[in-house]
């Protein structure tokens, strides 16, 4: 299977600047396949489509930026300095790029989640940044993830237990 148009053969160099337009499309379309298929072949893709999705990231809907933060997944690491600039600031993409910065688990994501915890006037933000944290799994976002349950109440606490059961 593969984005529309024609597969490459093992003799045919792909245009990665057609592939991350199809692939931006498809994360737009109401077709889940079409955009599961996209999610998957992010990764093959790799770094010419980080910055792409980070414009769905800041400016699509919300089933294309979740895609979208999806795809970075599949990207990994090289994704993540995209991530940080998503999360840090006000953008609409900030939970997904959250999310998909703990489940790559780049040390580098550790210090602005850690800000995002502290600093952040939505709870929402501040769980799933310490979800994120939790994900990574470094001493240092741990320990800023248990200082920071002993400064909020006990609701924050639970929101954490149940954000951190989807994984």
């Amino acid at each position: 299977m593969h984005l529309g148009g024609k597969a490459a053969t093992d003799t045919e160099r792909p245009d990665p600047a057609g592939e991350v337009r199809e692939l931006v499309h498809a994360l737009h379309s109401g077709d889940i396949l079409l955009r599961l298929e996209a999610i998957s072949r992010a990764g093959s893709i790799g770094s010419p489509v980080i910055w792409p999705l980070h414009r769905v990231l800041n400016e699509g809907d919300a089933s294309a930026r979740w895609g979208a933060a999806l795809a970075l997944v599949r990207v990994g690491n090289p994704a993540v300095d995209c991530l940080i600039a998503t999360f840090s600031s006000a953008s609409p993409g900030s939970v997904p790029a959250m999310w998909a910065a703990g489940k790559i688990g780049e040390v580098r994501s550790v210090l602005p989640l850690h800000r995002i915890l502290c600093e952040s006037s939505e709870e929402f933000h501040r769980v799933v940044a310490a979800a994120a944290l939790l994900s990574i799994g470094h001493p240092g976002g741990c320990a800023r993830v248990e200082e920071a349950l002993g400064a909020h109440d006990a609701h924050f606490a639970k929101s954490l237990a149940q954000i951190s059961c989807f994984g």
